[in-house]
C-alpha cells in the first residue's frame, strides 16, 4: 500500500469496525446486498448509477509512462546484476523481456511493469 492506490483506510478505523460488529444482521445486509448501510449513506452523496454498476478496473497507460525519462528506470531496475542479486527472478527471461522491449515499446509492457515494481520494492525493502 506504500505505493498503490487504495481506497479502504477510512474502514480501518476500529471505531467502525466496532460499531458495525454490534449491528443486528438485518441492517447491513438486505436483499442479498452485503454492503446495504454503506451503499445507503453513498447513495446521499453520490449518484445511484455510478454505485449501481458492475466492478470496472481501470488501465495503466505503460507506454505513455515508459517514455524516454522512464526508460532511465527500466535501464537501471532491470540490469542484470541487479536482477542477480535478487535470487529470485530468472535473469535470462528478464534480460530477453527488456531487449524485446527496447525494440518494440508496445511489446511486453505489463511484464516490464511487474519486474520494474518488483526490482523497486525489492531495492528499498530487502537491502
Amino acid at each position: 500500500m506504500s505505493v498503490g492506490l487504495e481506497g479502504r483506510e477510512p474502514f480501518l478505523d476500529h471505531r467502525i469496525i466496532e460499531f458495525v460488529s454490534q449491528l443486528p444482521s438485518k441492517f447491513k445486509i438486505k436483499d442479498e446486498n452485503k454492503k446495504y448501510i454503506l451503499k445507503s449513506i453513498v447513495h446521499d452523496y453520490i449518484p445511484k448509477e455510478l454505485m449501481d454498476r458492475p466492478k470496472m478496473g481501470f488501465g495503466i497507460p505503460l507506454n505513455e509512462w515508459f517514455g524516454d525519462e522512464q526508460k532511465k528506470y527500466i535501464l537501471e531496475y532491470l540490469d542484470s546484476e541487479k536482477v542477480a542479486k535478487t535470487s529470485i527472478l530468472n535473469v535470462s527471461e528478464v534480460e530477453r523481456v527488456k531487449k524485446q522491449w527496447l525494440k518494440n515499446s508496445s511489446f511486453g509492457a505489463n511484464k516490464i511493469w511487474l519486474i520494474l515494481t518488483f526490482m523497486m520494492w525489492h531495492e528499498r525493502w530487502m537491502r
